[in-house]
């Protein structure tokens, strides 16, 4: 596949060349920005219902807050604020008239979402 300049990435999904026919393979800035991330991403929204599930019909909603739960949590807090950074910044290049492909604003986006979420989870 080729590059397409004005597209989501700015680089093709998937090139087979960079990443089998080759002595050192890597694979494509587009698949690593999308598929890599929002995959997992995906995975934890289609779950949520369930998880809420489980939490709401447990009989022992109550989880100490320990040094483990207040570890989660606060290295969550972190990976919002770097998400959200992430946001602004591609947000900020985007407005001063820089060229920003979409996946620069979805990705942090996306991330973010599945942050904050996971905020809720553990809360």
């Amino acid at each position: 596949m080729s590059s397409d300049e004005d597209g989501f990435c700015n680089f093709s999904f998937w090139d087979s060349n960079i990443s089998w026919d080759t002595d050192n393979p890597r694979l494509p800035l587009c698949f690593e920005k999308t598929a890599l991330v929002w995959g997992p991403c995906l995975l934890l929204w289609l779950f949520t219902p369930l998880e809420l599930f489980v939490i709401f019909s447990s009989k022992c909603r109550d989880v100490p807050w320990g040094f483990t739960n207040t570890t989660k949590l606060s290295l969550n807090l972190v990976l919002i604020v770097l998400s959200v950074t992430s946001f602004v910044w591609s947000l900020t290049l985007s407005m001063a008239g820089e060229k920003v492909y979409p996946v620069d604003l979805w990705t942090p986006a996306v991330t973010s979402a599945t942050f904050v979420l996971t905020l809720v989870l553990l809360i």
